[in-house]
C-alpha cells in the first residue's frame, strides 16, 4: 500500500524480481475515507479477510512523552496529529471489516 501509485507499482516490481511472487499492491490514502474504503473491499474481494496490518503510515504507534520528540526537532502536536489519523484509519478499516463479518454471519 502507497499512496503513490507510480512508488508502490515500483516497490512491488522489485519485490517481485527479488523473488517474492505473492506480493500486490492496492493504492491507500490513509487521509481519504474513500481510498480506505476501496482497500478495505479489495481485501475482501481478493483475501476475503485481513490478517496482519502493518503501520508503516509515517506514525509509529509508540507512545512517548513530549520530550523525545522536541529532542528530535518534531513538533509534538504533530506527532500526536499522525497517531491520530492513523488511529482514525485503522479505525474506519477494521469497522468495515467488523460490518462484513456480520452481514456473513
Amino acid at each position: 500500500m502507497a499512496r503513490n501509485e507510480n512508488r508502490g507499482k515500483e516497490a512491488t516490481s522489485k519485490l517481485h524480481q527479488s523473488g517474492l511472487s505473492n506480493v500486490v499492491f492496492h493504492q491507500l490514502d490513509v487521509l481519504d475515507t474513500e481510498s480506505i474504503k476501496s482497500l478495505a473491499k479489495f481485501m475482501e474481494t481478493e483475501f476475503g479477510r485481513l490478517d496482519i496490518l502493518v503501520n508503516n503510515a509515517g506514525a509509529s504507534g509508540v507512545v512517548v512523552d513530549e520530550d523525545g520528540p522536541r529532542a528530535l526537532n518534531v513538533d509534538p502536536a504533530n506527532w500526536q496529529g499522525s497517531l491520530l489519523t492513523l488511529y482514525k484509519t485503522l479505525s474506519k478499516l477494521f469497522h468495515w471489516f467488523n460490518v462484513r463479518l456480520q452481514e456473513q454471519g
